[in-house]
């Protein structure tokens, strides 16, 4: 009834304990993209069905599709090799399993992201749906980084519940981190293309990237109610949206026709300035009353 595929690379740390939780599953799909550490071997050992695919550098879609074309049973669990699925989850996919109706194509999975130690739960790490449980007959993947599965028929989505999401080894140290915001910047710029406009648009780019994902993540997600792990996130990942722009212009020719930026420049730094002082008063709004709140609501209005 249930074949699990996970796509490895070098996975010798992590890949034990992910096919430990999926023995429950009637067969289990091991690619490998010609790892160099013990995955194979560990791989085997777990009585895995191992296939080897090219190292693209990448798994969707390529790798991911190799994978499914290989399942027997007619629906597909997809686990990555740094994740787990807790004995928990493994019984809730076996009950709606055991009463799916036909007009389900699949279903989206809760993931728990651990990350420098801990699990992050705010700004869109939790819960962090996941398409990976699904009916393997039609099912596809397109290009993009981190894409997820075409299905044919009904999605359904499990409850955002601790225990029924699936646990997520994610980034363990901030070089792993960065190592990772590396590659999968160069596989979205290899998406997106290069850019070649006038200096103000790449300038202008090259702030808003990184200003509007910094105060996404940092104040409208409350990364830092995560405390130092989620700050530190806000500011990781407001530097990958940087990151993907400044290839871009790299991929461009470094193209710029206007050496004189300062205004453009003070323009957008004047309009984080009243960003900034919106979500400052907006933090009053919500933690003061009376008098005081109204005084912060009138300049969280004003943006001063």
């Amino acid at each position: 009834m249930l074949s699990v595929i996970i796509n490895t690379k070098n996975a010798a740390d992590t890949l034990a304990r992910t096919l430990e939780s999926v023995e429950f599953a009637d067969e289990v799909i091991v690619v490998d993209q010609h790892s160099t550490d013990r995955t194979l071997e560990i791989a085997s050992h777990h009585n895995a069905k191992v296939f080897l695919f090219d190292d693209l550098g990448r798994v969707e879609p390529e790798a991911r599709n190799f994978a499914l074309r290989q399942t027997t049973q007619a629906w597909v669990l997809v686990v990555d090799a740094d994740e787990v699925v807790p004995p928990t989850l493994a019984e809730e996919i076996t009950r709606l399993l055991n009463r799916s109706t036909p007009e389900v194509g699949g279903y989206l999975i809760p993931r728990r992201n651990l990350i420098f130690g801990d699990w992050i739960k705010h700004s869109g790490w939790w819960p962090d749906y996941q398409l990976r449980l699904f009916r393997r007959e039609g099912a596809r993947w397109e290009r993009g980084v981190h894409a997820q599965a075409h299905v044919v028929g009904l999605v359904k989505k499990l409850p955002p519940n601790p225990t029924l999401a699936l646990v997520h080894h994610n980034y363990q140290t901030v070089s792993d981190f960065v190592q990772r915001m590396d590659r999968y910047s160069e596989i979205k710029v290899k998406e997106l293309g290069p850019r070649k406009e006038t200096k103000e648009l790449v300038s202008s780019k090259l702030l808003d990237n990184f200003f509007d994902e910094w105060f996404r993540r940092l104040f409208v997600g409350r990364a830092y109610l995560d405390g130092g792990r989620g700050v530190a996130l806000s500011f990781l990942q407001s530097t990958y949206e940087l990151l993907v722009e400044l290839k871009r212009w790299e991929a461009g020719g470094f193209y710029e026709t206007n050496k004189n930026h300062a205004r453009l420049v003070n323009q957008k730094l004047f309009r984080f300035k009243k960003d900034l002082s919106y979500w400052l008063a907006d933090y009053q709004v919500k933690h003061s009353s009376g008098v005081r709140q109204f005084y912060w609501k009138i300049r969280r209005k004003l943006k001063i």
